[in-house]
């Protein structure tokens, strides 16, 4: 049995990954929200508003997932797949400061994931962290012997970063369903529809 990809434009891949990522983020909430409540809880800090965690959950998500499409792609059309996912996520926000805020966080998060690539280690941990301190965290008081040092709750750091690697690589799972075409190649025509 023979499987035959679909063809499909560089908006329509995008508008599939960006989609596909707010309707898993929706859709597994109730799995990891619980766990993220219990660590926050736990550490002894007030529980964020859900809504405005889970959007800043789906912004994360959004950016490690577009980052990644430059490990994939040639720089040009990686940076046209990004670009275009601006242009999607602003028609969807309605242009205006909310986009502008979307769009500087969704960068922000990027920045940290590359800043944990070049440090050499998870880069999902760089960005729980940010993540962390976005949605309102603040650092825990510990002390070793009589020195006092704060860190964010390692806890907390950790069951995001684990629960982020569920969300990556939605561009793998769509390149091994479909060929996405560049933005100057025409659609191709089947041969039987030319004659």
């Amino acid at each position: 049995m023979s499987f035959e990809r679909k063809s499909i434009t560089e908006e329509e891949a995008t508008d599939a990954i960006l989609q596909g990522l707010l309707n898993m983020v929706e859709e597994q909430w109730d799995h990891i929200g619980p766990g993220f409540v219990s660590c926050v809880e736990s550490s002894g800090q007030l529980v964020p508003k859900i809504p405005f965690v889970r959007l800043n959950f789906s912004i994360a998500m959004i950016a490690v997932n577009f980052r990644a499409a430059f490990d994939l792609f040639e720089r040009t059309q990686a940076e046209r797949l990004f670009g275009k996912m601006l242009q999607n996520l602003e028609a969807r926000l309605g242009g205006g400061t909310g986009f502008e805020a979307v769009k500087n966080t969704l960068i922000k998060y990027v920045e940290a994931y590359n800043a944990g690539i070049l440090a050499i280690r998870n880069p999902l941990h760089d960005v729980a962290m940010l993540f962390y301190y976005k949605i309102g965290l603040e650092n825990l008081r510990l002390q070793v012997v009589d020195e006092p040092y704060f860190i964010p709750d390692p806890q907390t750091i950790a069951y995001l970063s684990q629960s982020m690697t569920f969300f990556q690589g939605r561009w793998e799972l769509l390149l091994r369903q479909c060929d996405i075409r560049l933005a100057t190649q025409p659609p191709e025509v089947p041969p039987s529809a030319g004659s």
